[in-house]
Order: structure tokens, then sequence, then C-alpha cells
């Protein structure tokens, strides 16, 4: 049986979830909407690295996005606690690649508070990790 690449893509369900089911928790939880466009995308680009064929380009497709939210960084911290449901998407893909879950971490860290502090920590954390697949 051929893989639907249009409506049931594989790269995208890896982990054991759509990667879409976590956008759209972490959107949810997001205190500054207008990030949510780059942050779908860098968790999309990310989640999908391993399956898609060029590890490279989608980390760097997501490191592109990360960046371009650098317009939002806040200077206050915001506290948000109902990550369960992130959580358990989380979870998922630490079973099966644990720094890629890091990676992810640091995503939704700085989605849901959208400091400067976080900000130069993904930034740092994804550059660092696409170094280490060259």
């Amino acid at each position: 049986m051929q893989d639907d690449l249009v409506n049931n893509p594989k790269h995208y369900k890896n982990f054991g979830f759509e990667s879409i089911d976590l956008i759209v928790c972490v959107i949810e939880l997001m205190p500054i909407k207008n990030m949510a466009f780059h942050i779908g995308n860098a968790i999309k680009y990310t989640l999908r690295s391993k399956f898609k064929g060029n590890e490279i380009q989608d980390l760097s497709k997501a490191s592109w996005y990360i960046t371009h939210c650098k317009t939002w960084v806040q200077d206050k911290e915001f506290s948000i606690f109902e990550q369960i449901e992130v959580m358990k998407y989380l979870s998922l893909v630490s079973r099966k690649d644990f720094k890629l879950y890091i990676l992810l971490v640091n995503i939704v860290t700085f989605a849901l508070n959208p400091s400067q502090r976080n900000f130069n920590a993904l930034e740092k954390n994804i550059k660092r990790y696409i170094k280490e697949k060259v």
C-alpha cells in the first residue's frame, strides 16, 4: 500500500501522534498568538526532520522560523502551568530520540514563555543540534 502523502503522511506521525496535534496544544497555550505560525512550523520541521529525507534542511527551516520569532520576545516572564497535554506528546518523542525531545522542549518553552532568556537558549540549542548533525 502506498503512503498517502497528502492526507496521511507517515513523516508527520512517526512518534505515535500527528504533529498537528502537538502544534494545536502548544498554540492554545501560547500567550503571544502572533508567533503561532512560526512556532507551528518550527515544531513541524523538527518532528519530521528524521523521517522526511533531509534532516539538516528541515532543522535549518525550523531554525529559520525560530529566528523570525525574535520580533515577539518579551521583557516579562509568563507562567503557564497547564502543559499536561503537551507533555504527553513530548514524552512519546523522548522515548525514541532524547536529543530531539530536548530541542522540542526548548521550542515549547519559548512558545509558552517568549522571554529573551528562552529565545537565546533555544537559538543556541538548535544551532548546536544542527552542528552535531553536519
